[in-house]
């Protein structure tokens, strides 16, 4: 009997390691979104660019004026747009 409970607790356990896993992969979906861009102005390794809604990020690198990018950002689970920081830039 023993060794059914051992293994029942093992269950128990994987379970809940696979609930927090998928909690924290949501977590980081949830918190990610991407914007299609255009370059407005290079100089100096900074990069500025603007969104569909006429919003400007800024990010160190290297593009060339009115390269499109696709940024990914992190909202940082706020609904403020200000504070989002840039994670990824891909050129088109």
């Amino acid at each position: 009997m023993q060794g059914r409970g051992f293994i029942k607790f093992l269950s128990i356990g994987f379970v809940v390691v696979v609930f927090v896993l998928a909690l924290f992969i949501c977590g980081r979906i949830e918190n990610t979104y991407s914007a299609e861009c255009v370059v407005v102005e290079v100089g100096q390794g900074t990069v500025i660019v603007k969104d569909s809604t006429g919003e400007e990020w800024e990010y160190f690198g290297e593009a060339e004026e009115g390269e499109k990018v696709k940024v990914w950002f992190d909202d940082k689970g706020t609904k403020e747009r200000q504070d989002d920081e840039i994670k990824k830039v891909k050129k088109f």
